[in-house]
């Protein structure tokens, strides 16, 4: 009986650390940058205003806080104090943050995605 209420307890303080598993912790930090350059934005659209920074600028600030859970393939992190947005896939964080299909948003003037193209059916047979 004691081992079950052992468990309950280590599942709760673990949820507690770790988050709602939602994909963001809120402690996660970014130990590593992806690209040979990174674009930090002012906001979470790509459409925001940015500064590119270089690899070796960016690992020379390592460790970033993450500061948000992702939006649109993005998450605010803190970049010397100041705030700025990366996309996910040009860092490597200490924890898992994913970002779900809806969260994206689909690049300018690209089509949408059509439901049933992948399995061979036509445009106009939805």
């Amino acid at each position: 009986m004691q081992a079950i209420e052992l468990r309950k307890i280590l599942t709760a303080l673990l949820i507690a650390l770790t988050g709602s598993g939602s994909g963001f912790a809120g402690a996660a930090e970014v130990t590593d940058v992806k690209t040979p350059t990174i674009k930090l934005y002012d906001g979470n659209s790509n459409t925001a205003n940015f500064r590119s920074i270089s690899k070796q600028e960016a690992k020379a600030s390592l460790p970033w806080k993450v500061t948000s859970s992702p939006q649109r393939g993005m998450v605010q992190v803190l970049v010397n104090g100041a705030p700025a947005w990366v996309k996910i896939y040009a860092i490597t964080t200490d924890m898992a943050i994913s970002s779900k299909v809806t969260d994206t948003a689909s690049a300018p003037g690209s089509r949408d995605h059509i439901p049933g193209v992948t399995r061979g059916l036509k445009e106009n047979a939805r």
